[in-house]
């Protein structure tokens, strides 16, 4: 039985690390080359490395063989997850193979622990980032777990939904992938519609299981407290967070609306661009705020806007690599599939006909709108990736929060056709 409560995975983890018991190590990226050097820093043996993918298996790492999943089916060794993401299908996997004894990898990534690559965690050694950290990441691995007890095909669940509340920016990032440096005119959300928006999609669906306010700079909109607040009154929210630049402090009225355990507050630390970062997490962590400090030095390259002409089959493919292809975004009364698509749809970037999303201001009744998220979540393409450069897991690197001088020009539908 997959543990559900933070104490009770805290205390599995803690016999694990005193007894030095073996373990599995589920998933071996980026975050599982982590948790492998925690874990065996730690005096962990690590059994062996599971992961589906087949050009791995058969290899070896530091002697430990990395074999298929289904060489565990029902064994009683307990699993350190290595990945990061969504745990619901994480987790089904582990339950169809029968493996009970689960661990996120949250708790090894919380040790110290040092690496043999450059490539560090973002949330940096202060040890009430890792706990907030550890504590979010908690949240949605029990919900998740939850989440295995109900009937799926039943049910509707979204990993995470945006709620743009500005498109006002403290900085002027020339590579944002939300595209604000395209804003020549940015304003803040309509606080009316925006509630409207999201009590009719919280109405709709089942579980969210974080719901993120952001921007734009969120912390500019002088309305942020009442957003916070009201969000707080969704009983199917496993977390509200909140993503900022670090440039920005809160007032204090921002400060009270964010003292509630199921509010976390993401710090982007670009070093000098965000210049009160240090200030920002210890003004949160003194008022009991739970604040992760990620320290960022590089983005992906995608916020190039320009129509890329591609085939169907290409757009299909990159639209399957995409990192950001479950993420919606609620923008202007209406639900679409991802920031890029609700940003270029604002910007009137893309010819009108190309947008693809759900009505929520004026919706039709209830099982059409739950159909309707439903077919939106399962596109398989989206028209707009024909002017998306790409978000993949792999995708070239550019320095982080480079600064533009001036909002970027573009061209608006109204000045050219679709492309293809």
């Amino acid at each position: 039985m997959i543990p559900l409560e933070i104490d009770c995975v805290r205390s599995q983890f803690q016999e694990i690390i005193l007894s030095k018991r073996s373990v599995l190590l589920f998933g071996f990226g980026f975050i599982g080359r982590h948790v492998f050097h925690a874990l065996r820093q730690n005096g962990v043996p690590i059994q062996a490395i599971i992961d589906n993918d087949t050009e791995k298996q058969g290899m070896k790492y530091e002697g430990v063989p990395i074999l298929p999943p289904l060489s565990f089916l029902g064994s009683d060794v307990p699993v350190v997850i290595g990945i990061k993401g969504n745990y619901r299908p994480i987790l089904q996997e582990l339950n169809s193979l029968r493996l009970e004894h689960i661990i996120p990898h949250s708790f090894p990534l919380t040790l110290d622990h040092t690496i043999p690559f450059s490539s560090p965690l973002t949330w940096g050694s202060d040890s009430r980032s890792k706990q907030s950290f550890l504590k979010l990441d908690m949240i949605h691995f029990s919900n998740a777990a939850r989440q295995l007890k109900l009937k799926e095909s039943e049910r509707l669940t979204l990993r995470s939904v945006d709620l743009v509340v500005t498109e006002k920016c403290s900085l002027r990032c020339a590579d944002c992938s939300n595209l604000m440096q395209y804003f020549a005119a940015p304003r803040h959300a309509d606080f009316g519609q925006a509630i409207k928006s999201l009590d009719t999609l919280m109405g709709a669906v089942d579980f969210v299981e974080e719901l993120r306010l952001l921007g734009g700079e969120p912390f500019i909109n002088p309305e942020l407290d009442g957003y916070v607040k009201y969000t707080l009154s969704y009983r199917n929210v496993g977390a509200i967070v909140l993503y900022t630049n670090g440039t920005v402090i809160p007032t204090e009225t921002q400060m009270r609306a964010l003292k509630h355990e199921k509010i976390f507050v993401v710090i982007s630390d670009y070093g000098d661009a965000s210049r009160k970062a240090d200030e920002m997490a210890n003004v949160l962590w003194e008022h009991g705020i739970s604040a992760i400090m990620q320290h960022i030095e590089t983005w992906q390259d995608c916020a190039l806007l320009r129509c890329y002409g591609r085939t169907a089959e290409e757009n299909r493919k990159i639209f399957q690599s995409c990192c950001m292809r479950n993420t919606p975004s609620v923008k202007d009364g209406k639900l679409f599939r991802c920031p890029f698509a609700s940003n270029v749809a604002a910007l009137r970037a893309v010819p009108p006909e190309l947008n693809q999303y759900v009505e929520l201001i004026n919706p039709i009744e209830s099982a059409n709108l739950i159909q309707g998220v439903k077919g939106l979540m399962g596109l398989s393409v989206l028209k707009v990736c024909d002017y998306c450069g790409g978000r993949p897991n792999n995708a070239f690197t550019i320095p982080a929060a480079r600064q533009a001088p001036h909002p970027l020009s573009y061209t608006r539908f109204e000045e050219e056709r679709a492309c293809g």
